[in-house]
């Protein structure tokens, strides 16, 4: 017979710390040393509210309440506290938590508390904002009439099979937000109201930065003198070390076929091969290399023959510090020298991706799954071609990568590169509403051929909340599920950090920078990515603004145009948006005149972005048109942007006061 379960309805109390593991990273003692103080501080109030720990979990507290009132009343004061804590000086690490609180039937197990009761408590927390509470509708039709707090109605959620009813305690009013309820179909009206709301959601942001944020002035005599690593690489020619002529086709032949075969497929800018014979004929220095041709990587080679083999020895080095980034010997038989040309450029290539561009998960992955060389190489060429000079997308974006999934229709990969293509259309307004179904049903194909492909479930959770109505909550798991698998993967921490208007804001600026830490020359657009990512997270991170102004400030005098372009669009936007629109003026006024084009040029290339969504790129060119010249203001809308209807009328009146607007 089973033994009697032990029920009862309880009040439970879920505390968790936002980004500990990055904290952790950072610094470990002081991190310690701060979680145990504000341990100090909950457990001081747990025993004033009569709460008792059930369960820990490292950087998580799990409680039970007598009454929902106490549980309330304990979190309250808990982040009044915690940030009374980070408000001083004297602290170095400011942890941030995050509470869910709710009131459901447990089962009492052991000394622990499970069930649903507890599951919904942590979903709640899991949505609540960085030193926000969450609570579900049976907490608040408790404590409503008792207390005087401010709610704010999130409506319906629903995280996996629990589904709940929450509000947000509004600590403070800027902890407002809207999120969408629970979608109760996929059919074709629900979608497209699910992506109004996102869409919704990212001009929101974008329409209320804060006019008095705190942005420190930048000195911009300082900042032109500033010099920016690139991405420039020289194959410099490969030395025959054989003692006889007769090899030099060797090292000759190698270094041709690397500065051909290369370009094309990795995110850098390869030295013509007749420069870099030059730079080898003159002796050039290394400062050298770097004043006059911007070259940040150089790649050294040499050769040399015994009898019926040849080995070569290879050396990537970093300019920037003067470090060798990698080196590395590998022999061949001198009747096999085609194919070692080819085993080479697969070599160095990985190397180029694993230590530069793609981080080693992301390159590997793309290596395991694409185990065919021709086949490989198309994959890259793929992947790099939106990053190539005049590139925008099209209505026949998606068609080479739709032969890619003909060509290996079971392969999770090839059906997750023709997903987000169709979903970049999509965003740039250019996929027809019939292809949604298509392109929903690729990135569940995708799930469905490899469920540990980690790069599937952020771009599912962007497909869903965009085209099939799910909900932010359930997005949000998909995002985290991504990276759970995939912690290490670049493309699958530059997805999920793209989807801030899906997920967490501060996790998804931490996805942004790691994926930047791994892959440091990968795709140009992780920086656009992240400054759009700090401006809407004004009211949620600390100097967000601030951050996003530095970042558009040092791509101003980058080496590469893509940054350029985007530094100087960014800076003006940000400017123009925090009331500073003289030194916005200045800035694209000066810009024109270097680069030497007209504003209709700026913003047709702001129209064909391949990062952005259609509505938010419309946007920055309205201020930007504001910036440049009020009087031609209709013109330049009615050839660039979208009508005033798709934007909060209300709003864009007050921009136009703002920039004496008639």
């Amino acid at each position: 017979m089973n033994a009697e379960i032990d029920r009862k309805i309880a009040v439970i109390f879920v505390a968790d710390v936002v980004g500990y593991s990055k904290h952790m990273e950072r610094d470990e003692n002081a991190t310690i040393k701060s979680y145990n103080a504000c341990e100090k501080i909950l457990n001081k109030l747990l025993k004033k509210y009569k709460g008792s720990v059930f369960n820990t979990a490292g950087d998580s507290v799990l409680a039970e309440f007598p009454s929902a009132v106490n549980a309330v009343e304990c979190g309250v004061d808990f982040q009044n506290e915690v940030k009374k804590r980070n408000a001083s000086d004297k602290t170095d690490v400011k942890l941030e938590f995050r509470l869910g609180i709710n009131m459901g039937d447990v089962v009492k197990k052991d000394n622990n508390l499970i069930g649903d009761g507890v599951n919904i408590a942590a979903r709640l927390e899991a949505l609540s904002q960085p030193n926000g509470i969450s609570i579900s509708k049976s907490v608040y039709d408790f404590v409503v009439p008792k207390t005087k707090m401010s709610f704010n109605d999130l409506g319906v959620q629903k995280v996996k099979q629990n589904e709940f009813h929450a509000f947000d305690i509004l600590l403070d009013p800027s902890h407002k937000r809207k999120l969408k309820t629970r979608a109760k179909s996929y059919v074709p009206i629900i979608s497209a109201i699910a992506a109004a709301l996102m869409i919704g959601l990212i001009i929101f942001s974008f329409l209320n930065l804060n006019d008095n944020s705190p942005i420190s002035a930048n000195n911009q005599t300082d900042i032109e003198n500033q010099r920016v690593l690139g991405r420039t690489l020289l194959i410099s020619p490969f030395v025959n070390r054989s003692g006889s002529d007769t090899y030099d086709y060797l090292s000759e032949g190698i270094t041709d076929h690397l500065i051909s075969s290369i370009s094309s497929t990795v995110l850098l800018n390869i030295v013509p091969r007749q420069q870099s014979f030059i730079t080898k004929e003159k002796n050039y220095s290394f400062s050298q290399l770097r004043e006059e041709m911007n070259v940040s990587f150089i790649l050294n080679g040499s050769t040399y023959v015994s009898n019926e083999k040849f080995r070569i020895n290879f050396e990537l080095i970093g300019l920037e510090k003067n470090e060798i980034l990698w080196s590395e010997s590998r022999e061949f038989f001198l009747e096999n020298f085609f194919d070692a040309q080819d085993e080479i450029e697969f070599l160095v290539r990985r190397v180029l991706q694993s230590k530069l561009t793609m981080g080693e998960s992301y390159s590997s992955t793309i290596a395991r799954y694409f185990k065919d060389r021709s086949e490989y190489r198309t994959v890259l060429k793929l992947i790099t071609e939106p990053y190539k000079d005049n590139f925008f997308v099209t209505e026949t974006y998606a068609e080479p990568f739709k032969l890619l999934v003909d060509r290996n229709p079971n392969n999770s990969f090839a059906h997750l590169l023709y997903a987000q293509a169709l979903l970049k259309q999509q965003r740039a307004g250019k996929l027809a509403f019939k292809d949604y179904i298509l392109m929903q049903n690729t990135i569940l194909k995708a799930k469905e051929l490899d469920p540990d492909n980690s790069a599937v479930y952020p771009v599912l959770a962007s497909i869903g909340a965009w085209t099939m109505g799910m909900n932010i909550v359930e997005a949000q798991e998909y995002n985290l599920k991504g990276v759970e698998l995939g912690p290490d993967n670049f493309l699958t921490l530059f997805l999920a950090g793209s989807n801030f208007d899906v997920g967490r804001i501060s996790d998804a600026i931490s996805y942004l920078l790691r994926a930047k830490q791994i892959a440091p020359f990968g795709p140009h657009d992780v920086e656009p990515q992240l400054i759009r990512a700090y401006l809407y997270a004004k009211k949620q991170v600390t100097d967000s603004v601030s951050k996003a102004e530095k970042i558009a400030t040092e791509m101003m005098t980058h080496p590469e145009d893509y940054k350029v372009f985007w530094g100087n669009v960014y800076s003006v936007y940000i400017r123009a948006r925090t009331k500073r629109i003289p030194e916005a003026k200045k800035i694209l006024d000066n810009f024109l005149k270097q680069k030497e084009v007209s504003i209709r040029e700026v913003l047709r290339k702001i129209k064909n972005a391949n990062y952005a969504d259609k509505v938010f790129t419309d946007y920055i060119s309205y201020i930007l048109i504001l910036t440049y010249n009020v009087s031609l203001l209709e013109e330049l809308k009615n050839e660039f942007l979208i009508d005033d209807t798709e934007f909060d009328e209300e709003r864009l009146n007050k921009l136009k006061r703002e920039f004496k607007v008639p």
